[in-house]
């Protein structure tokens, strides 16, 4: 399932993410399949890599996790990126993970505890370190 929630794209939650501070009453539910259009949400990745983005987390969400936003359209306080993924967890307000793409490198930043992955060159391989895929799914 897709919602904009704000200036923010959303994928798999089915109730848009609250502000921190605010939490939700409403309880969440098991996210349902969708189709990411290509002229929407993640407009900085190309095709391949939405279909990848879109392929992991089909097979993510079954090992809890929840939610995917593009946070790209967030303000932030200068151009940091050309692609920024937030992925959450079951139940969780805050991302637990940034996946970053920037001049055709991927990083994956674990948002607990402030660690940096090295840099792989595709999304994919970024993403499989969050949640290995398996490919003949």
């Amino acid at each position: 399932m897709q919602r904009t929630s704000g200036h923010v794209a959303v994928i798999g939650a089915t109730q848009p993410r609250r502000p921190p501070g605010r939490r939700s009453t409403v309880a969440s539910h098991r996210p349902s399949p969708f189709v990411l259009p290509l002229a929407e949400p993640f407009r900085a990745l190309t095709p391949d890599e939405r279909d990848a983005l879109q392929s992991w987390w089909k097979q993510a969400s079954t090992a809890g996790i929840e939610t995917i936003e593009d946070l790209l359209t967030r303000p932030w306080p200068r151009p940091v990126a050309e692609a920024i993924i937030g992925v959450f967890r079951t139940g969780q307000e805050l991302a637990t993970w940034m996946v970053i793409g920037r001049d055709g490198s991927w990083v994956v930043a674990c948002c607990s505890d402030g660690t940096v992955s090295s840099t792989f060159d595709t999304l994919a391989a970024a993403l499989a370190q969050i949640h290995p895929v398996d490919d003949s799914l």
